[in-house]
Parts: C-alpha cells; sequence; structure tokens
C-alpha cells in the first residue's frame, strides 16, 4: 500500500471513529434539547466546554508532540507513553480537585454547578485516552478508535436513552459520561500493550525534564487552543442565561460536525508531513497545497449549502423553539472552510519546527476573541458570539499565513480554490431556487449532484487529482 492509500486509509478509519463519537454527542444534545428545553441544552453545553478546557490543560499539547516523536523513532514509543501518562494524570487530578474548590465562588446556576462536580473527575481518563490515541495513529493503527468510538458511543447513548426516560436531567447524563472515560481509557491501555508495544513502567526524571522542555510549545498552543476552541459559551456563561447559551450551542453543534473532515484527514497527513521536512523530502510542498485545496473543495459546498437551509436543518434536528439559532448558523458556517484552512496551516508549522508561531498567532488571536467577543456578546447575545468565533478565526488564518509565507512559501489559494468556489455559488443558486419545491432530503441530493457538474464544467480538478483519486478509490481495506 502507497503513502497516499495508507493516508486514505487511516483518514477514512480515524473519521469514522470521530463521526461516531460527534453524531453520538450531537444526537444526545438534540434529545437533551427536545426533552429538557433549551435551558437543560445550555447547562449540558457549559459542562462539556469547562471539561474541555481543562482536559486540554491537563494533556499537555501531549497529542501533537507524541506523533511527531514516535513518527521520528518508534522505539521509544513506550518512553514517551509512560512519561507524558504519569505527568497528565497527575495534573489532571490536581485540576480536577481544584476546579472542584473553584466552582462554587464563580456564581453559576445550581444546574452548571452540579453537572462541573462531576464532569472535572473525565478529565483524567480522557488525557490518558488521548495520549493512547496518539501512539495508534503514528503507528496508523487508527481502526483501534474506530471500534472504542463505536462501543462508547453505544454505551453512552443507550444510558443517557434510558436515564431520560427515567425523567432524569442533564446531571445524570454527565455521570454516565464520566464512566465511559474511564472504560474507553482502559480499553486503549489494553489494545496498546497486546497489539501495538509493550508499556515498561519506568519513570525516569532526567526524561521527563526533556519532555517538560520539549513540549512547552505545544502545551502554551494547546492551552491557548482551548481558550480559542469556545471563549463564546464561556462569556455567554458568566453575562446571559443558559438560553442564550442552548441558542448558540445548537448552531455550533451543526457547524462543529463537519469539522472532523479536517481533523480526521490532516491528523493522518501530519506524520508523513512531518517526516518530508524532517529528510528534506520536496514533496512537502505538494502535500500541503493538495490538502488545502482537497479540504477545500469539500467546505466550500457544505458552507453554502448551511447558510441557504439554516432554518429547515435546525427545525428538523431541534423542532421549533430555536428560532433565534437560525441567524448564529448563518454566520458561524464560515467557520467551515476557515476551520479546514487552519487544519493545515497549523499542523505544516508544527512541522516544520515553527510550532512557537502557532502559539503566537494563537496568543493574539486570543486577545481578540476575548475582546471582540465580550463587546459583541453584551451587544447581540448568542448572535454576538457567532460574529466573535468567525472573525477571530478569520484573524488566526491570516497570521498563520504569514507564518507560513516567511520561508519563501507560496500558498496560492485563488488557483487552489477559486474553481471550486465558483462550483459552490453555481450550486447555491441552484439550491435557491429549489428549496420551496423540494423536501430537505431530496434538496441535498440535487445541490450535491449539482457541485459535482459544476466541478467537472468548470475543471477544478486536474488530471493528477483524478489520478490520485482513482490510486486512492482502489484501497480494498477501505
Amino acid at each position: 500500500m502507497n503513502q497516499s492509500q495508507t493516508i486514505l486509509k487511516n483518514t477514512v478509519v480515524l473519521g469514522l471513529s470521530e463521526v461516531i463519537e460527534r453524531l453520538s454527542t450531537v444526537y444526545l444534545g438534540i434529545c437533551v434539547a427536545r426533552r429538557l428545553g433549551v435551558g437543560a441544552f445550555g447547562v449540558y453545553s457549559v459542562a462539556m466546554v469547562y471539561y474541555s478546557l481543562l482536559f486540554l490543560a491537563a494533556e499537555l499539547g501531549c497529542t501533537t508532540y507524541l506523533v511527531r516523536e514516535i513518527a521520528k523513532d518508534r522505539t521509544q514509543t513506550s518512553r514517551f507513553v509512560v512519561h507524558t501518562a504519569l505527568m497528565s494524570g497527575a495534573l489532571g487530578i490536581v485540576l480536577a480537585a481544584g476546579a472542584r474548590l473553584v466552582v462554587p465562588f464563580a456564581g453559576f446556576s445550581r444546574d452548571v454547578e452540579q453537572a462541573l462536580y462531576l464532569i472535572v473527575w473525565a478529565i483524567v481518563p480522557a488525557t490518558l485516552k488521548a495520549i493512547q490515541e496518539s501512539v495508534f495513529v503514528a503507528y496508523q493503527r487508527a481502526e483501534f478508535l474506530t471500534y472504542s468510538a463505536l462501543v462508547a458511543g453505544v454505551i453512552n447513548l443507550t444510558a443517557a436513552l434510558y436515564l431520560l426516560s427515567r425523567g432524569l436531567g442533564v446531571v445524570s447524563l454527565i455521570l454516565a459520561f464520566t464512566m465511559v472515560q474511564f472504560v474507553v481509557a482502559a480499553f486503549y491501555f489494553l489494545s496498546i500493550n497486546r497489539y501495538v508495544t509493550r508499556l515498561h513502567w519506568e519513570f525516569l526524571p532526567a526524561f521527563a525534564l526533556r519532555i517538560l522542555r520539549e513540549i512547552r510549545p505545544f502545551t502554551g498552543s494547546s492551552l491557548i487552543q482551548g481558550f480559542l476552541s469556545r471563549p463564546e459559551i464561556i462569556l455567554l456563561s458568566f453575562t446571559r442565561n443558559n438560553a442564550q447559551i442552548g441558542f448558540y450551542s445548537a448552531a455550533l453543534k451543526i457547524v462543529d460536525l463537519w469539522q472532523l473532515i479536517p481533523r480526521s484527514f490532516m491528523t493522518n497527513v501530519f506524520p508523513v508531513l512531518s517526516s518530508y521536512y524532517q529528510s528534506g523530502n520536496e514533496g512537502r510542498h505538494a502535500l500541503r497545497e493538495k490538502s488545502i485545496k482537497y479540504l477545500l473543495a469539500l467546505s466550500f459546498p457544505i458552507t453554502v449549502g448551511l447558510f441557504i437551509t439554516g432554518r429547515p436543518v435546525l427545525h428538523w434536528l431541534y423542532g421549533d423553539g430555536f428560532d433565534s439559532s437560525v441567524a448564529v448558523l448563518k454566520v458561524l458556517v464560515w467557520t467551515i472552510p476557515l476551520g479546514s484552512l487552519w487544519a493545515v496551516l497549523w499542523r505544516v508549522l508544527s512541522a516544520r519546527g515553527q510550532h512557537g508561531d502557532t502559539l503566537k498567532s494563537q496568543s493574539v488571536t486570543l486577545l481578540f476573541r476575548l475582546a471582540a467577543g465580550y463587546f459583541l456578546i453584551r451587544s447581540f447575545a448568542s448572535l454576538g458570539a457567532a460574529i466573535s468565533t468567525t472573525a477571530s478565526l478569520l484573524v488566526l488564518d491570516l497570521l498563520l499565513t504569514y507564518h507560513v509565507r516567511r520561508d519563501g512559501s507560496h500558498l496560492r489559494f485563488v488557483q487552489l480554490a477559486g474553481r471550486s468556489a465558483l462550483a459552490a455559488v453555481g450550486m447555491g443558486v441552484i439550491t435557491v431556487l429549489l428549496r420551496d419545491y423540494l423536501e430537505l432530503w431530496a434538496l441535498a441530493c440535487v445541490s450535491t449532484v449539482a457541485y459535482v457538474a459544476m466541478i467537472f464544467l468548470l475543471k477544478a480538478f486536474s488530471k493528477e487529482d483524478f489520478g490520485v483519486f482513482r490510486t486512492l478509490w482502489q484501497v480494498g481495506s477501505t
């Protein structure tokens, strides 16, 4: 199997695991919104955001660092995994205990407090799980992630639906989620020891200090990325009620679902990209440009389609009580192509050994996002949160583009994605003309066919691109 086929196989497998996990989360959110109302959905969203933030703090940026280091030398796998697991696990316990002490003084509602008391303890197994996922990615054995995601998704959904049917609230769902994290972390440890490599439990202070020195840019980037991921929900939790959080989160979950594509693809491209830059292979330029081209070509039709059909999509998922989320969704959809571009650019810098430039860009963006978000949310509530999110991601992409170009790299966005953007516009025109005459599912099918036709008509892909597609299509394991 060649490199392109390996990337596709692992992208599909890893993407499937993330789709299972994200779909189960989205479906659970829909059940909460429909059965418990927009306020309870807001509580659930706040708990998940603070959990994600504390998880990134405990994880120390290990996932990206481990993929890069293990890809260089697999013989060091056990040493890296054991040391990072022990350090991150200990930090997770400290953060969970500290959060438990701080939460009562934060001024949250009683429902939010109770949810946070439970979910902070999911940090410890979540960090261990993330470290082990890095090993599977580095060894290109992403199928284990799919197995665990499927089992965890089924268990979590079954437990949640049972609890909801018994009339229990959000807190019970958080408890079930926390327990599932422990189960998945244990499964990963068993799988690594049996199918990947034997872990030797020894701790060397000198090696731990080396990791701490090398991981600092990744840790800073991970922390800032945590703040950058959902600062609007944090600001909403302090300045607005749970309903406004629910309106914003309803639109955000729809948009976030599509970010699985660039994340899954670039997670598997990153080890190859790192090895190319390490060895000076000229293929790194082609890999970078093709990644941008293909991901934007997938992002544009999704963006245009959701912008036009936002209202019926929200009604179909959440019911009639989420009309306030329509305008929010129309703004947030533009983060789909911006997020695809970000997924490529920061990994290019990291593969070049310039992760510090990513950290600088994220730091500047965080300051902009917090300042702009505060004023926009105070003025426009959930819509202001959407504007802040989209504008901040644009600023981040511009900063990353500047750093990537500093070594003379040429990022020809118009040449790479101009025709696919025009194809998406053509698809959008057809969608607008037909949206009053077709059901949502039929409209989606017609729009997809229209976009593919436009791609061929405008010759958005070269013969070389189609040659790559034909090669990838032959991956029997997929």
